[in-house]
Parts: structure tokens; sequence; C-alpha cells
């Protein structure tokens, strides 16, 4: 497999941080009734875990057919996939004024998941251009590996042409948060498939291509406005949860006296 090699990250998620998988070790020596429970609490959440990899492996097989028919409709739309980005609240933020002119270019995005019943799973997320005046790839692409609880990236090179690699002068696209607004130039979509050691395995943008923009193009394209509510009802729970922004917001608010805020009499 061609392409430029990520770093390796052990997975987070589903997995006790350090401090506390010592803890737990701690209270299961002291206690072996509670190790044997314990033992068995595992055992049935691996059986759920690999119940639920094996439906959601069977589910990705049953679109597969659906999404390449709507992919051959979607290809008579013109910008169909760069109009789509632009309305995702969440990944417009990624396109600069130069990236529209190059994704103007862009015929297909496709997800392809990879299922393996031993340990190894994982996807890749393709970008299929026609022929275009800024590189030589028809297709971009970026691959994550889970295998034994890590994950790994593989990422296709950029071959810009000559005078063409607009994005020397950019930041990474990880720097921004999904849905912020930035100064146009600071950041470049194309950067997201940059094999960088710093880059986030987790990143949010893969993550909102893969679950969200893949399934739900559609939708997206012909009814942003809903994604655009899902999201502000989205922004109003985090606000709740979040008091630290809530005192950061009251901060701003101007505090005026008691006094002041009566009318003065009238002379």
């Amino acid at each position: 497999m061609s392409g430029k090699k990520g770093k390796v990250k052990k997975l987070k998620k589903d997995h006790l941080d350090e401090e506390g998988a010592e803890k737990e070790e701690e209270i299961i020596e002291k206690d072996p009734e509670l190790n044997a429970i314990q033992e068995q609490i595992h055992k049935l959440v691996e059986e759920e875990t690999e119940k639920i990899s094996q439906i959601q492996a069977d589910s990705n097989k049953k679109r597969l057919p659906l999404y390449k028919e709507r992919n051959k409709i979607c290809a008579k739309i013109h910008n169909f996939w760069l109009e789509t980005l632009l309305k995702h609240p969440d990944l417009s933020c990624l396109l600069t004024e130069q990236d529209q002119q190059v994704m103007k270019h862009l015929k297909d995005v496709e997800v392809e998941e990879f299922e393996n019943k031993s340990t190894k799973s994982g996807f890749r997320i393709t970008f299929t251009f026609e022929e275009n005046e800024w590189f030589e790839n028809t297709t971009l692409w970026k691959e994550f590996i889970n295998e034994d609880s890590k994950i790994s990236t593989s990422v296709s090179e950029i071959k810009w042409r000559e005078g063409k690699d607009y994005t020397k002068t950019c930041s990474d696209a990880q720097s921004l948060k999904p849905g912020k607004k930035r100064k146009q130039e600071q950041s470049s979509f194309f950067t997201l498939f940059k094999a960088d050691e710093e880059d986030d395995l987790d990143d949010e943008f893969w993550d909102l291509i893969r679950g969200d923009l893949w399934p739900n193009a559609i939708e997206i394209y012909y009814n942003p406005m809903l994604m655009k509510d899902e999201k502000d009802d989205d922004d109003e729970e985090n606000e709740e949860e979040d008091p630290e922004g809530l005192r950061e917001e009251n901060e701003e608010a101007p505090q005026g006296d008691d006094d002041e805020a009566e009318e003065a009499p009238e002379e």
C-alpha cells in the first residue's frame, strides 16, 4: 500500500486510562471474589462489542450497493460534493476560497469500511477528482487501521503540479474546530492529507466525513437547514453542560450598579 504513514497511537475509546487501570488492578488483587466478578463483566462486554461489530459489518454490506447507486445519480448533479461540503455546518469551515476552486473538480467521495473477524478493522475515505490544473492525482485518500487496540494511518501524497501548492503557507486544518469560523487563508482542506507526527488520529473532521457527510449526503444537499437546526440544538446542550463557558459569557456582560439601574428622577 502506497502513501505516507502516520504515527501509531493507542486507541483511547472504551479503554481505561493508565491511572484508572492501576486502581482497578489494586482492588482486584485485594479481593479475589471481586476479581472473578470483574472477569465475567469484561467477558460480557467483549461479547457485546463483538456482536455490535458484526451487526455494523452486516449493515455496511447491505448499504454498499445503495451508496454506489446514489453516487451514480449524484455524479450527474453539478458540484454535488462541493455544495454538500459547503452546506455542512461543521465541515464548511475546512474550505478556503482557493480550496473551492480546486473542489469544483471533485467527482466522488467514498467511504470503504474494513471488517475483520479477528482484531483488525478500519476504514478508508477516498476523494476522486477529474483531471485538473492543481495536482496530478485522480484520487486522494486517507486510511485508518485499528489493530489490537492501536490505530495507524496511511495517506496518499498529493502530487502538486509545479507552482500550484498553495498549502505551503497554510496552517494545518487540524488546528480548526468543526463549525468555527476562521480567516480565509488560515488553513486548507488539503492539509488533512499531510502525514504529520502530530496528526490527531481521532480527528473530528474525518469522523464527520465518515459518520455524517457520507451517509447523509442527500439530506445535507437538499435540506441544509435541518442539519443547522440539529447543530444549534447540540450547541445549546453543550452550553448548558459548560459552566465555564457560561461564566465567560457572564463576565462579558456589563455589570451595572443597582443605583445606576434605577431611573434618575426628573428635575
